[in-house]
């Protein structure tokens, strides 16, 4: 049973990160730059960050049915898939500033 728990919390606390993740990705793609060529990065970065929606909408539907393991592989596609579009973002805007 130790396991068990171990896993449950081990798989709530990533829940949690992704979540924050998530959201931080959500805030970067709304500030990425705007301008001349960047509608077709955008829509795939919107794109990208809709997705992570529905990766953490599987967590948790995993979460709940007691597999924590797939919750907790869900949770970490889903910061990994959060952690690209922030650095997605942070390399457009330091190519903004060196333009």
């Amino acid at each position: 049973m130790a396991g068990k728990e171990k896993a449950k919390t081990e798989a709530s606390t990533m829940m949690a990160q992704a979540r924050d993740e998530a959201a931080h990705a959500q805030a970067a793609v709304t500030t990425a730059p705007r301008g001349k060529g960047t509608e077709a990065d955008l829509a795939s970065l919107k794109s990208d960050a809709t997705s992570i929606d529905t990766t953490l909408q599987e967590m948790q539907q995993a979460f709940d049915a007691g597999d924590y393991i797939g919750a907790k592989t869900k949770a970490q596609a889903a910061m990994d898939a959060a952690k690209r579009i922030e650095d997605e973002i942070a390399q457009a805007k330091a190519g903004r500033r060196a333009a």
